[in-house]
């Protein structure tokens, strides 16, 4: 019998830039030269091609390893700080 067959996910992506020009020439002169906006444009494509099975990440951080990291900025920041004044260089806008 006839069983049904499985086709691979459509993906569709869509990127919007202002290349719009105001005269006829004048995006193939930037794209000759090399203009920054079309340079980024073409290294989107290009890293999206090169990586096609791209996923995002299913896996989220917790709260408790966020606060950790806050306090431990903290305490980095008042041992920073007491060195500085140490040394006798105020860190810290008067």
């Amino acid at each position: 019998g006839a069983g049904a067959s499985h086709a691979d996910p459509l993906r569709v992506a869509t990127y919007h830039v202002e290349l719009g020009q105001k005269g006829p020439g004048v995006l193939i002169s930037k794209i000759r030269k090399g203009d920054e906006q079309v340079v980024a444009v073409v290294e989107v494509i290009v890293i999206n091609r090169s990586e096609p099975d791209w996923q995002k990440p299913t896996e989220t951080g917790s709260l408790g390893k966020d606060v950790m990291f806050f306090a431990g900025s903290v305490v980095l920041l008042v041992v920073i700080g007491y060195v500085h004044s140490w040394l006798g260089v105020w860190p810290f806008p008067a």
